[in-house]
């Protein structure tokens, strides 16, 4: 996805439609001046029963990357996220 209308638009259905729970931490943030960055680890858990959307990676990993515009506003550069395999609800924990 590029620009805020896509991002928008994905993240507008996401909420209406994606039943389940989003079990998440945080594992390092780091600020300095005009940029910033969050890691953190999460686990998507569907609703008992349920099936997750083919769409949604149910474990990963997300790093979010913002700087500063020169009006002061923060604004997202990265959202990077990875699926790897050692990401379970016990890290999380």
């Amino acid at each position: 996805m590029r620009g805020v209308g896509q991002i928008r638009r994905w993240y507008a259905q996401a909420f209406e439609t994606i039943e389940g729970t989003l079990h998440h931490k945080e594992k390092a943030a780091l600020a300095d001046g005009n940029m910033a960055l969050l890691l953190w680890a999460y686990d998507f858990e569907p609703p008992t029963g349920g099936t997750p959307p083919a769409d949604v990676h149910l474990t990963g990993r997300v790093l979010l990357a913002d700087c500063r515009s020169d009006a002061g506003a923060w604004k997202l550069l990265f959202d990077i996220d990875t699926t790897p395999r050692n990401v379970t609800r016990a890290l999380l924990a």
